[in-house]
């Protein structure tokens, strides 16, 4: 699994292997932050939702590997 996102003056880069494991993963993820009332209701695009930083920084343990330049 990769992914690329270009922004105005940002490039990031996300890979991982097994997109179907890491799904539950993230989705677990979500969940519990949402549960512990760290992340705020309502609808939102999960980087509204959560500090991109520290939940890309939970997936590391998964083999998950990102870069923000």
């Amino acid at each position: 699994m990769a992914a690329e996102v270009l922004g105005t003056n940002v490039r990031g880069w996300v890979g991982g292997p097994d997109v179907y494991g890491l799904t539950a993963v993230i989705a677990v993820e979500g969940a519990v932050r949402l549960a512990a009332g760290s992340a705020p209701a309502g609808v939102l695009a999960p980087s509204q939702a959560y500090d991109p930083t520290g939940f890309l920084d939970t997936l590391t343990p998964h083999g998950v590997t990102w870069l923000v330049a």
